[in-house]
């Protein structure tokens, strides 16, 4: 009797928790998203940042459904946080990796006691994060779509594919003036590789598959009844 009512107190305790680290990821999302669009050039799609930010958000959302008497969603959100918190070489993202704490804190808090396998977290957790690899992927590495623009004397911005490698520096997403090839009163430049909208709407299936699987996968399972 007094295991059960520390399971049940362990899992009112842990709401909290999950809520506020939820939240923090979604916010972090919503401020990639915010800090991509603003500094993106005419070349971006604007779809491409939406995606970039949705994919951070992704964790936050299955920690959020685990309050559904799902835990196993916990332990996905916070294996897939780990690589997502390294995909920025400037670092920005690396503070995410503090949020994997609380999330396994709660996945601690509401899953001892329960009826399914740890085997059966651990397969939740890998499919999760095979998706949303798998959509890092798509956004960012699997192919280059160098991109170009123009902006006229009089607003009109025109984007071109394809620019000549030599237009630009090394890495993704490296921008560069292309100034000596336009005419009197335009601007331009451009960047070696942009996220398509094909490959946001790939990316986006990916991390709904993602959320699918895991909740599909995560059985249901609540505290035992005091």
């Amino acid at each position: 009797m007094g295991g059960r009512s520390e399971q049940n107190v362990g899992w009112a305790s842990s709401t909290g928790l999950v809520v506020t680290a939820a939240g923090l990821v979604i916010l972090s999302g919503v401020v990639l998203t915010a800090v991509r669009l603003r500094s993106s050039n005419p070349a971006d799609p604007p779809l491409g940042a939406f995606a970039f930010g949705a994919l951070f958000a992704t964790p936050g959302v299955l920690a959020l459904l685990s309050l559904a008497a799902r835990p196993a969603l916990l332990l996905a959100a916070a294996a897939a946080l780990i690589p997502l918190s390294m995909l920025s070489f400037s670092l920005v993202t690396l503070p995410l990796v503090i949020l994997v704490i609380p999330l396994i804190l709660a996945y601690g808090a509401r899953s001892p006691g329960l009826s399914a396998p740890p085997s059966r977290h651990l397969l939740t957790a890998a499919v999760v994060v095979g998706l949303l690899v798998a959509a890092v992927a798509t956004l960012l590495f699997v192919h280059q779509d160098p991109r170009t623009y123009t902006t006229s004397s009089d607003g009109r911005t025109t984007v071109r594919s394809g620019p000549e490698p030599s237009s630009f520096g090394s890495g993704s997403g490296s921008a560069s003036s292309v100034s000596g090839s336009m005419s009197p009163g335009e601007s331009g430049g451009g960047t070696s590789d942009v996220i398509t909208d094909l490959e946001s709407v790939i990316a986006l299936g990916l991390m709904a598959a993602a959320i699918a699987a895991g909740w599909r996968l995560a059985t249901t399972q609540q505290p035992a009844n005091t």
